[in-house]
């Protein structure tokens, strides 16, 4: 508070100054005007009497911690063992499934159905082994764009929420079709991430679905929760969506997972649709969803993520006075006795998986893309597997879509 108040005071007494050479301009000396010279002498006389009061307040207050008393505490209130952030509660903590320290292909198979089985059934709740096959209802709005059919449909999720979803299809009569899931990212209040990948938008996420389509892909992109047309300004921030799954016993990426299934088999239903061919792809936000859906629907045959992963290890406490509380849409309750960060992405292997960052926003760890590359050259699928850091161009966003290279790897592996 008292820096707020020694802001305002130097720039009354900047203005006080302005003025007062505008007056005596003429003149050439404040002392030429009658009584300027005095207001002037005031307000620096007052402004020095607050800054010693604001002194002798921080004076009364910043001492050493151990000084204070807390209503008789004494040393007890803080002592040296202290961990008032829970540090240690989630250091302490240790993963239920620790990958295999052989290279023998079938026990890096058996870590892989052990821990998706238990993310299905005891994390995420949704079992995989059946389709959900919402019924094909008519779409909501239909349009033809150049060589493209776009359809939308209003699809009815677990929880009777709706879910806004749009399939792009190329309309030169071939079919079926392989087909491609896209997830959008975080986006700003009020914007529509389903838009921006489905229509020519200026975003980073470079009209994903759009482009995929015109390379001859069936596409398919949904609204995420709290985004767009299911976010403000009139339904709920995605943040809020978050905090209310929690309070409910879920979480965000749960409900998420949820809708992603509801529209993979919707999609993979439509008579355009091979459903036997079917791909996912995401950037940032949406490359975490689409990565970890993928982990947990073995059906899905190819992915594409973007601007996301490079981190190994547990995931880490935050401790710092100043760390700034993460988004709760990232959040999975307990995930510290469950897995590694890098765990949903050797849960990928062996199928053919594009992982791509900007230069000028690297893979964080080394061992991330060392720790992959050796999975997929067990399971015998190294050339199914492309991690690259892809070279910083001017006019070009490091955090993005990489459009033109995921339409060349679905072209090759779907």
């Amino acid at each position: 508070m008292s820096v707020t108040y020694l802001i305002a005071y130097a720039i009354g007494l900047a203005a006080v100054v302005a003025v007062t050479r505008v007056y005596s301009f003429s003149r050439r000396s404040i002392s030429a005007r009658p009584g300027a010279s005095v207001w002037l002498w005031l307000v620096i006389s007052c402004g020095g009497v607050l800054m010693a009061h604001f002194a002798l307040e921080s004076l009364r207050y910043v001492r050493p911690a151990k000084e204070r008393d807390f209503s008789g505490t004494g040393d007890l209130a803080i002592p040296d063992d202290r961990d008032p952030s829970g540090v240690r509660l989630v250091r302490a903590a240790h993963t239920r499934f620790p990958k295999p320290r052989s290279a023998e292909p079938a026990d890096w198979r058996e870590w892989q159905a052990s821990l998706r089985a238990h993310l299905r059934s005891s994390v995420y709740q949704q079992n995989f082994s059946s389709a959900v096959r919402p019924p094909i209802s008519a779409p909501v709005a239909e349009r033809v764009d150049g060589e493209l059919l776009r359809r939308e449909y209003s699809l009815v999720a677990a929880d009777g929420d709706r879910i806004p979803i749009v399939v792009l299809s190329p309309q030169d009569g071939a079919a079926p079709k392989p087909a491609i899931l896209v997830v959008h990212g975080h986006v700003r209040d009020g914007d529509s991430g389903l838009a921006q990948l489905v229509l020519p938008v200026d975003s980073y996420m470079h009209s994903a679905a759009l482009e995929l389509a015109k390379a001859g892909f069936v596409t398919a992109a949904i609204e995420l929760r709290g985004f767009g047309m299911r976010g403000k300004p009139e339904f709920p921030d995605h943040r809020i969506v978050a905090y209310n799954a929690m309070l409910a016993g879920g979480f965000y990426k749960q409900l998420v997972v949820s809708d992603l299934r509801i529209a993979f088999d919707f999609v993979s239903a439509l008579p355009q649709v091979d459903a036997a061919r079917f791909g996912i792809s995401g950037v940032s936000l949406g490359a975490e969803i689409a990565v970890e859906y993928a982990a947990l629907d073995e059906r899905v045959k190819v992915i594409s993520f973007h601007s996301h992963g490079g981190q190994v290890g547990a995931f880490h406490a935050r401790a710092a006075p100043s760390a700034r509380p993460p988004h709760y849409c990232h959040f999975i309750p307990g995930v510290v006795s469950v897995m590694h960060r890098e765990d949903p992405f050797l849960l990928l292997a062996p199928r053919p998986t594009q992982g791509l960052r900007s230069a000028g926003e690297p893979f964080v760890d080394a061992r991330f893309q060392a720790g992959l590359k050796r999975l997929w050259s067990t399971l015998d699928s190294a050339d199914a597997l492309d991690l690259r850091e892809m070279p910083v161009v001017e006019g070009r966003r490091d955090h993005a879509f990489f459009v033109n290279e995921a339409i060349e790897f679905f072209r090759a592996h779907l």
